[in-house]
This record gives C-alpha cells, sequence and structure tokens, in this order.
C-alpha cells in the first residue's frame, strides 16, 4: 500500500505497529498455483515487516479477488480493533483500482466506528 517508510518511521520511534492482511495476495499468477502463490506472498509480507521491524503481522486469509463486505469480515477486524488499541491506521483509497482494496477501506471505516459502540 505504500506505507512502509511512515512504517519505518514509527518502528524506529519505539511505536509498536502491526500489518494485517485481509488476503493472502494468491491470485494473479500463471506461474504459481494459488495455495503456492498465497505462501510465496505471506512468507515476502513477513520479510518486509522484519526488515521494517513491525511487532506483529496478521493474516486474515480472505480469499483474494472475492473479499466480501459482510457481518464475519467486519467481525474480524472490529475484534482485532478492540484488542490492539490501536491509534493511527493506514488503509486503501476508497477510490483504489483494486475491488479488494476499495472493501477493505470500507471494512475498516465501518469498524473503526463500530468498535468504538458498545452495543456491537
Amino acid at each position: 500500500m505504500g506505507c512502509g517508510g511512515s512504517i519505518a518511521k514509527y518502528s524506529q520511534q519505539g511505536h509498536t505497529t502491526i500489518t494485517v492482511y485481509v488476503t493472502s495476495g494468491e491470485a494473479g499468477s500463471h506461474t504459481y498455483s494459488r495455495d503456492e502463490l498465497a505462501t510465496k506472498r505471506e512468507n515476502e509480507d513477513r520479510q518486509a515487516s522484519f526488515l521494517l521491524k513491525v511487532n506483529e503481522t496478521i493474516f486474515l486469509k480472505n480469499l483474494d479477488g472475492y473479499l466480501a463486505y459482510n457481518r464475519d469480515n467486519l467481525v474480524k477486524i472490529v475484534s482485532l480493533l478492540r484488542a490492539k488499541k490501536t491509534d493511527i491506521i493506514y488503509l486503501p483509497h476508497c477510490l483504489d483500482g483494486n475491488e479488494d482494496h476499495r472493501i477493505t477501506h470500507k471494512l475498516v471505516l465501518d469498524a473503526c466506528r463500530r468498535s468504538r459502540s458498545p452495543w456491537f
């Protein structure tokens, strides 16, 4: 998403940083099977997190290219927000060219609102 510089900065300043991957990026290859590509992408994500000194990397493992705005995904993200008590969140732009990114944007914004309320 292009926020590696900010992640590195916050990590260097001693802040706890967490990366959350909503999908594992297993779509988009004619060379690798979906399982092989998911493993490859997750390993790349772990290596990048190590280099950026990220404290925790979380994979929600939704199917790449088929992310849904639904109750299950909303509950997962609300639960994460409540458990991690985040102060700053980076997310894809609402007009991103990738549909999964646009849905992630909507899920995270809605989860932010809902995570503050006692009835959800």
